[in-house]
């Protein structure tokens, strides 16, 4: 779930509401109402169209164990613009980090500049901070391969 999606449209939505109750009076409630609903109807167009969001983590599994580390990828269900697009993902840890953890992290450092350089150069490198050290996540277009050699 991406929370951004609904502040836009919960922002459309105040805002005509608002712009409405203020010509009409806040009496005219079917007005406000309505100026309402086609406000959240903007945002969410415009949520659509300003860039990159984060839908989901589809798979999410352990492709090596080496003892001490775990090499793990997943594909990641994302939207840019107005289409849906599937990238893939890898990382390699002391310990998997659950898909919860690892949809919150992305969600908050993975932006529409990386997207553009996975784009660009085939893949995008964030480094991620966690107690145990640092672990640096790969994302690939879906075109490419994810695991390393």
């Amino acid at each position: 779930m991406n929370i951004k999606k609904y502040i836009y449209e919960f922002l459309g939505f105040a805002i005509l509401y608002s712009i409405a109750g203020l010509i009409f009076g806040f009496d005219s409630t079917v007005v406000c109402i309505v100026a309402g609903i086609i406000g959240a109807i903007g945002g969410k167009f415009i949520s659509k169209v300003n860039g990159f969001f984060i839908d989901e983590i589809i798979d999410h599994q352990i492709v090596n164990d080496n003892g001490g580390s775990v090499d793990v990828e997943f594909t990641l269900k994302a939207d840019y613009k107005t289409k849906p697009v599937v990238l893939f993902g890898f990382y390699s840890a002391n310990r998997i980090i659950d898909t919860q953890t690892l949809s919150t992290l992305l969600y908050n450092k993975f932006h529409d500049s990386h997207y553009k350089q996975v784009l660009k150069n085939g893949v995008a490198k964030i480094n991620v901070g966690l107690k145990e050290g640092t672990v640096e996540i790969e994302i690939k277009n879906c075109c490419q391969s994810s695991r390393r050699p």
